[in-house]
């Protein structure tokens, strides 16, 4: 079954080498209860106050994260503008009152989960 650590880089890199997969415990294709996956990501962002951890709040990028946003936690999305990557074309944000909520949304619209992710099957 893979660490707690492996689920996290595996979500937050989108792949997980071969090499590093016996590292953290991934085995052929293995099968993860959703729920667990949702659990890790939810007390790291309890923890540290965002998902992914390399994200900050405030990053011209496109894509999602997820914040602890005063009481309650936040998915912010973000588009770059296509003639000029380095500005913001649009954003948004929902809110959620517990991390659980808020990371489930993000699983779903960022990664398409629960389902298959890089040979890892989340149900």
């Amino acid at each position: 079954m893979p660490t707690d650590e492996g689920l996290m880089l595996l979500i937050e890199e989108g792949h997980i080498s071969y090499f590093e997969r016996g590292k953290f415990g991934f085995a052929g294709h293995d099968v993860v209860p959703f729920d667990r996956l949702v659990d890790v990501i939810a007390r790291e962002l309890v923890q540290n106050g965002r998902f992914p951890r390399r994200r900050t709040k405030f990053d011209v990028a496109e894509g999602m994260w997820v914040a602890r946003d005063g009481a309650g936690f936040s998915v912010a999305m973000s588009r770059t503008a296509p003639a000029c990557p380095n500005a913001v074309a649009e954003k948004s944000e929902k809110y959620f009152t517990k991390p659980e909520e808020a990371v489930r949304f993000f699983l779903k619209c960022e990664c398409g989960l629960p389902g298959i992710w890089d040979g890892v099957k989340f149900v």
